[in-house]
């Protein structure tokens, strides 16, 4: 069966702040030097925040997290993958609360970084101008509706809020 491979969807990203902000511009996209890649490494690569492993920067940066980030990258089937009966988008470890799109069509929404996904695209799929399209909302002001909405944990280190989110608990 003929499959799209990874190297074919992994070309051509690019990421914006949703709604604009410190770093970029309200519509201004910037293209990621690196994929798979995280919205700090990028942000830093172009020079937009401070190297947040230096000094006290790190503090300089929190706004980062708190923003909601969206990634996006258009890519080609050609005939023998079209013909094929079935068609898939598998994602590994989405980072947490993210809604995903092809071509305009909501096709995932998650909030686990721990699960896979594999998700039938056959019907969404055209010969060219495929546009996946990654909103990534805020894990901290996610994390914070979900215990505001059940109860507040405690821990010796760190915001509570954290225990409600199935994230890799790492910055």
């Amino acid at each position: 069966m003929p499959e799209l491979r990874t190297k074919d969807i992994n070309n051509g990203w690019s990421f914006t702040q949703i709604g604009g902000g410190e770093a970029i511009k309200d519509g201004e996209w910037l293209s990621v030097k690196q994929f798979p890649t995280t919205v700090h490494v990028e942000l830093l690569k172009y020079g937009k925040i401070p190297d947040p492993f230096v000094g006290l920067n790190e503090w300089d940066v929190q706004w980062v997290g708190e923003a909601e980030w969206s990634f996006k990258t258009e890519f080609s089937v050609n005939e023998q993958e079209l013909a094929a009966p079935n068609a898939y988008l598998v994602f590994d470890g989405l980072d947490t609360f993210a809604t995903v799109y092809l071509n305009g069509q909501k096709i995932l929404e998650t909030d686990n970084q721990f699960l896979s996904h594999r998700i039938a695209v056959k019907n969404q799929l055209k010969p060219s101008g495929n546009e996946l399209l990654i909103n990534f909302a805020s894990a901290f002001r996610e994390g914070r509706k979900v215990e505001k909405a059940h109860e507040k944990l405690y821990l010796w280190n760190g915001d509570s809020s954290r225990l409600h989110v199935r994230k890799a608990q790492y910055k």
